[in-house]
């Protein structure tokens, strides 16, 4: 009995290879996002916070329209849930005293994820002062970890214990810094 497909490949297929990092940061973040029309509340928000939170859930719909869970060459399957997971804590976390700084760094941490922007681990994305949202896990500061290079997740593992040791999230880890400058 053969199971029902709900994607372009099976597990013992090769997903696709997702585009190289230097192609996709000649991309915008419109090109992840569904350019077609949404099922929009008929009530039209009126304080910032409701417009803010509005409009991050507009973008979490059409980034998940627009990326499927499978079978894409825009992002991984892990770069897309964490995307999604940065949506949702944002939404939790709105409220009328920070709706402009909620949404600006949901915007620089989904880039970063995207690899649409570089992100260094000095980079303020890596560290929990003075933001809102929880840092993002150092897979994703250059020399950025890959998905597809890094089997079992060793590398992504090996970063994140050192980075630990070092004190993060708290602080940013000086190790890295000190490195390049020898």
């Amino acid at each position: 009995m053969e199971l029902p497909r709900h994607s372009n490949y099976t597990q013992m297929d090769e997903p696709p290879v997702r585009r190289p990092i230097k192609e996709l940061r000649t991309l915008a973040l419109n090109d992840f996002q569904y350019n077609g029309p949404l099922e929009e509340p008929a009530q039209a928000p009126q304080t910032e916070a409701q417009k803010a939170a509005q409009h991050l859930r507009s973008a979490r719909d059409r980034f998940a329209l627009k990326i499927p869970i499978t079978g894409n060459t825009l992002c991984y399957t892990v770069d897309r849930a964490a995307v999604l997971t940065l949506y949702t804590q944002a939404l939790t976390l709105i409220t009328s005293s920070n709706p402009t700084q909620l949404s600006s760094e949901v915007t620089l941490k989904v880039t970063t994820i995207l690899g649409l922007r570089s992100a260094h681990p000095l980079d303020v994305v890596f560290t929990s002062a003075g933001m809102l949202l929880p840092p993002l896990e150092p897979q994703y500061a250059e020399p950025r970890i890959e998905y597809a290079d890094d089997e079992y997740g060793y590398r992504a593992a090996w970063r994140l214990k050192a980075w630990r040791k070092e004190g993060w999230p708290g602080c940013i880890p000086g190790w890295r810094s000190e490195r390049r400058r020898r």
